[in-house]
């Protein structure tokens, strides 16, 4: 048992002390110390207790607790450039997440012209160390604060836990202008009364901020980073119920909490429709137009290059524009052979395409077995999204398969410390093999060093959208809440995935959905399901499913089945 107070903020003469119960607790109850019955006022004079314990059935629905009077004010709103900039550098351009509301105490500097460098800031996890990791604290703040919010008619769709970093600028001990202070001040009012939209126009127009980069690397507080829809909830209401809860009371050191706009979406994509014709100069001729049409291109190629080399040659034999035409008969002469070695690999490709592909029956390469239905398995920590189908493949047309690997790009990003070892050896042939499976108690060790000394677990994946990627995952998962266009709503857990803090760009992309997660010693992780954002494309946060939990949803359907391939050799030659 570990006992939370929070003192009400608002001075409304009343302490609320929160009681945390071991894990696998169902029971929220509200009381008055001098009444048995629960009673809501707007300003209570009685001590208020909440407590959280443990039963065999759920209660009927938990009492609300006493609410501080309304905010009429707009003091807790946030300007427009710190809402637009705050979270500048967590995604590409445009794409990080609106702020709506936050408690730290960390100051915005908003841009005040085309030279001033503003901060970027990036997403790492929260240390393995922190004391929401003991006795299945987050989870149980996770779960309250989730519950809390939907019932106070707020639209959650995410709740996580996380830091963030970023360069902190070094003093430079300049005097501000009367102007400058003028403008902060204006600032801290909320700016021009320009309508929304105006300002989101000329923000889309505004040229690249220049990032900080002189300066030491500077962490946030964990934060609890709260996710809402566009345009659903403002920075008077956030700062209400942060006061409203026990979350601005936590007795735990240096937890901030934020409200942040952002959307969790499925990374599912059917593809973009399919191109026009392509024209002559079309940047994508090459692979839009069909194999033969790309072979008469070469061989037309072909013909220009063998006249410009004959001219060449005559001219050099001939001294005239030496050196400049020697070089330029080498290049050509090395264009030519390369060219005529395109055209015998296309050739071949072609006649390989023609006799074993043309048919629409010879595209078929397995047949779906089992697809249970879209949806959240388990209970309590398995709350994980189920969304997966078993093919059954036509083994006659992998002859060259060569086992479960992960494809792999130069990934750098995997070497990070050289005053301890590395986990992740590449392999020679570019292909990582996977084998093992993490479980969630793994996942909540991690066992790598990151830059600063804290022990994070990187991972990797393969998208059809972004390729390979490197990111961390975080032992804090995160609550996720799916709002679907008909009306329906699903929640679900997930482990969150964070972009590299030393990497611009996105874990993942729309078209993601379904990648494997693997750690760099080619252990299953996840399976990529869905991510965070504001509604375009780029995720902050990435979410995926445990692996663990799909594998073991696949052996209650295919007992002994295995992932490793331990003798594809005989496989082969048994379909031979």
């Amino acid at each position: 048992m570990s006992d939370l107070t929070e003192t009400n903020p608002l001075n409304l003469n009343c302490r609320r002390t929160v009681t945390f119960p071991p894990p696998g607790t169902t029971t929220y109850t509200v009381s008055n110390s001098t009444s048995s019955a629960p009673k809501r006022h707007a300003n209570t004079s009685g001590p208020w207790l909440l407590k959280i314990t443990s039963g065999p059935t759920r209660p009927s629905p938990t009492p609300r607790l006493p609410l501080p009077p309304l905010m009429k004010d707009s003091s807790h709103e946030v300007s427009k450039f710190e809402a637009y900039l705050y979270y500048n550098g967590i995604s590409p351009r445009g794409h990080w997440p609106k702020l709506i509301y936050r408690d730290s105490e960390d100051v915005f500097e908003a841009p005040r012209g085309p030279d001033t460098r503003v901060r970027s800031m990036r997403l790492a996890c929260v240390p393995e160390t922190h004391e929401f990791a003991r006795d299945e604290l987050w989870e149980r703040v996770r779960d309250w604060v989730a519950e809390f919010l939907i019932r106070e008619g707020v639209s959650v769709s995410s709740v996580d836990f996380v830091r963030f970093t970023w360069v902190k600028k070094e003093e430079e001990g300049e005097i501000e202008s009367e102007e400058e202070e003028e403008e902060e001040e204006k600032e801290k009012d909320g700016g021009d009364d320009e309508d929304e939209e105006d300002f989101e126009a000329a923000y889309a127009s505004m040229a690249l901020v220049k990032p900080v980069t002189d300066g030491d690397d500077h962490y946030s507080n964990p934060t609890i980073w709260i996710g809402i829809p566009p345009d659903t909830l403002t920075g008077a209401r956030a700062y209400e119920l942060t006061q409203e809860t026990f979350l601005n009371g936590l007795q735990v050191k240096n937890v901030n909490i934020a409200f942040r706009e952002s959307l969790v979406k499925s990374l599912a994509s059917n593809g973009p429709e399919l191109n026009a014709p392509a024209e002559f100069g079309d940047p994508l001729q090459d692979v839009i137009d069909n194999v033969s049409a790309r072979i008469g291109n070469l061989n037309e190629t072909v013909k220009f290059l063998k006249i410009t080399i004959k001219s060449l040659t005559e001219r050099v034999a001939n001294g005239i524009g030496l050196p400049a035409t020697q070089y330029r008969l080498e290049e050509h002469a090395a264009e030519l052979t390369e060219t005529e070695r395109k055209i015998v690999d296309l050739k071949g490709f072609y006649v390989t395409m023609n006799r074993k592909w043309s048919k629409l029956s010879d595209r078929v390469i397995g047949h779906v077995v089992y697809a249970p239905p879209i949806g959240v398995g388990g209970v309590g920590s398995n709350r994980f999204t189920r969304d997966f189908c078993i093919v059954e493949l036509d083994k006659s047309k992998f002859t060259h398969f060569i086992g479960n690997v992960l494809s792999l790009d130069l990934k750098a990003l995997l070497y990070e410390r050289i005053d301890v070892p590395s986990e992740f050896k590449y392999p020679i042939d570019g292909h990582l093999k996977l084998k093992g499976m993490l479980t969630a108690d793994d996942i909540n060790n991690p066992n790598t060093l990151d830059s600063t000394g804290n022990r994070i677990r990187r991972v990797l994946k393969r998208g059809f959208k972004t390729n390979t990627t490197v990111g961390t995952l975080s032992r804090f998962m995160s609550f996720v809440r799916h709002y679907f266009t008909n009306g329906g709503i699903m929640e679900s857990l997930e482990l969150p995935i964070l972009p590299h803090e030393s990497e611009t760009g996105t874990f993942s992309k729309g078209g993601d959905s379904g990648a494997v997660i693997v750690s760099p010693s080619g252990e299953f992780v996840g399976l990529l399901t869905s991510g965070t954002n504001k509604g375009t494309d780029g995720t902050d946060i990435t979410f995926a499913t445990l692996f663990k939990y799909i594998w073991d949803l696949v052996l209650e359907q295919y007992p002994g089945t295995n992932l490793y391939w331990e003798d594809i050799q005989a496989i082969l030659a048994a379909t031979a």
